[in-house]
């Protein structure tokens, strides 16, 4: 996966997402939602930047149930940036969708997905190693 931002809002966007599962706070703004795939072994960084409204960003494999969240934000206030990471160590190359929503408000923010990296997984040679 190619690391992007693209600039967007939540203006006018439904509220379909409020659990708070991922973030422990609901998020009762408006929601959009993008997918990425990563391949096995990877990991990545997003952003979701607001300009002025409560952000919340969280990533789940399933939308329609957010059990399957592997990593949530929601620590900052109007304006403030949330930042999650995540790492496939299944061995298969799943989807995850980003949603991009809100404790409150809505309007513009940036999401910035950075470019996916390598993760060496944790077998006992890559451990060994460490201690030669």
């Amino acid at each position: 996966t190619a690391g992007f931002s693209v600039a967007t809002t939540t203006a006018g966007a439904l509220n379909n997402y409020t659990d708070p599962a991922c973030t422990g706070y609901s998020s009762a703004g408006g929601d959009i939602v993008y997918s990425v795939t990563l391949g096995a072994e990877q990991e990545i960084i997003l952003v979701w930047d607001p300009v002025t409204f409560d952000a919340s960003l969280y990533a789940v494999t399933d939308c329609a149930d957010m059990l399957t969240c592997v990593a949530g934000a929601d620590d900052g206030v109007g304006g403030d940036a949330e930042t999650i990471a995540f790492q496939n160590t299944n061995g298969i190359a799943p989807t995850y969708f980003i949603i991009c929503d809100a404790y409150s408000g809505s309007g513009p923010a940036t999401l910035t997905i950075q470019d996916a990296v390598a993760t060496e997984g944790a077998t006992w040679g890559t451990v060994k190693a460490l201690y030669r």
